[in-house]
């Protein structure tokens, strides 16, 4: 098929059109000639120039109309006629010329504007061609972000079920080991008595978290306690930084964690605050003979209300000590980001770095966001790669971080409804409080 080449085409249409007008002038003469002519003319080059648009054509055939009045003014004589058609012939190609090089212009401009901006420009993976399988191959070229709901169980005095325990991998001795795992409802042959337990728990502080000659270390002296720091976190059982910053190391710069081997000295450390922050003092379980009473039942009743209220208390702090225990489903997402595809470079090294076991012991899902995040704002080799990306690179990255930014609102949403649900139980407790003392009153004075 031959391509249509508007210059030339249009140059011989006017070639004809000035030879027709000329002709026909001599052989006639006169105004209507001329109009015919150039009506004629008009269109027959609406045809030729269809193509080009018709404001186009509007402008070109205006001007020749416009040519041909001003010579009709002049005169109607033969040569005059001639002259006319002569000059709209010139101007005709002319304008027509003019015009297709406006065009070409813009049509360049618009392609470099629409050539820069898609550089630059965020991709849409949903509007990559589908023909050239972009979206295909990003979706193929994404990794899940793994995500799980973080395991509570054995982080409440109810729980269990885990495999470990606490022992001397936990670096604590056996008291404190007897005392965490009672409190986490892992211990052997039954929870010990609630006196039984207070006792242990001091014995286990002082020979598990204080260091000799310290403030601490005397106290537990004069009350004829060993005293050692045998986890090696100096009074983790006491600060809160173990439970929101990790376990700290005296006269060690301090450090982030994200991090919790299952029955290590971290964990154990961790557990040990948890449990000062919210079961030091349990009271004993009543006798048979107490229970049967009328007064023991109703301390049955307050004492699963008390038990209701602390878990609720509890839930966000255990949910937080799950989210930083380690976890193995994390490890084929790790594996995946030391690929050629995933900042292996990067990658590697903060493994190292933060968890040099995670190829057997997996990271936590919040150590899991944290690479997810710092690979890319950290990472000085992603920020020089995104600029130059290629369409479906750049669609994959952007699926990545879609996926990744909608982890982080379902957990924003997850933290926004607990909050909720903890100020729904504050704000009970506190109306109990103003309220029932003049409900019993009144229900009192009903009584009389």
């Amino acid at each position: 098929m031959k391509s249509f080449k508007p210059t030339t085409t249009i140059i011989a249409f006017a070639a004809g059109v000035a030879l027709s007008v000329s002709m026909s002038a001599k052989a006639y003469g006169g105004e209507a000639l001329i109009v015919a002519a150039v009506n004629a003319a008009q269109a027959a080059l609406t045809r030729v120039i269809s193509n080009m648009g018709q404001g186009m054509m509007n402008k070109v055939m205006d001007s020749a109309k416009d040519m041909v009045k001003s010579t009709i003014k002049s005169g109607n004589d033969s040569a005059s006629v001639l002259n006319a058609g002569n000059e709209v012939t010139q101007r005709v190609i002319n304008e027509t010329a003019a015009r297709i090089q406006e065009t070409m212009v813009r049509t360049t401009h618009t392609d470099n504007l629409m050539r820069t901006e898609a550089r630059y420009q965020e991709t849409n993976p949903c509007a990559v061609s589908a023909p050239a399988g972009g979206l295909q191959t990003a979706l193929s070229q994404s990794h899940s972000l793994v995500a799980t709901a973080p395991d509570l169980a054995g982080l409440t005095g109810g729980g269990g079920g885990r495999s470990f325990s606490f022992g001397r991998g936990g670096g604590v001795n056996n008291s404190m080991a007897t005392v965490l795992n009672a409190s986490e409802g892992r211990a052997a042959g039954g929870r010990p008595a609630a006196e039984v337990t207070t006792a242990l728990a001091a014995e286990g502080a002082c020979g598990s978290f204080v260091t000799p000659g310290s403030p601490r270390g005397k106290a537990c002296a004069d009350a004829r306690l060993s005293v050692g720091n045998s986890n090696g976190f100096e009074n983790a059982d006491v600060r809160a930084t173990t439970l929101i910053a990790g376990p700290q190391r005296g006269g060690a710069p301090a450090t982030m964690s994200f991090n919790l081997d299952a029955g290590s000295p971290e964990h154990a450390a961790v557990a040990a605050y948890r449990r000062n922050l919210f079961s030091t003092f349990d009271l004993r379980d009543l006798s048979p003979a107490e229970a049967s009473t009328d007064a023991g039942r109703r301390y049955l009743a307050m004492r699963d209300a008390y038990n209701a209220r602390m878990s609720m208390a509890e839930y966000a702090t255990n949910r937080h000590v799950a989210h930083i225990r380690a976890d193995r489903s994390t490890i084929p997402v790790l594996r995946e980001l030391v690929k050629p595809d995933g900042d292996p470079a990067f990658t590697a090294a903060y493994l190292s770095r933060v968890k040099p076991d995670w190829q057997s012991r997996g990271v936590s899902t919040d150590e899991l966001i944290n690479l997810e995040v710092q690979r890319r704002y950290m990472n000085a080799d992603w920020l020089n790669r995104t600029v130059s990306m290629a369409a479906e690179p750049r669609a994959a990255e952007q699926l990545r971080v879609s996926a990744l930014t909608n982890v982080l609102l379902f957990q924003l949403y997850q933290e926004t409804r607990l909050n909720n649900i903890m100020l729904g139980a504050q704000m009970g407790k506190d109306v109990r409080q103003e309220a029932m003392p003049e409900m019993r009153a009144a229900l009192a004075q009903a009584s009389k």
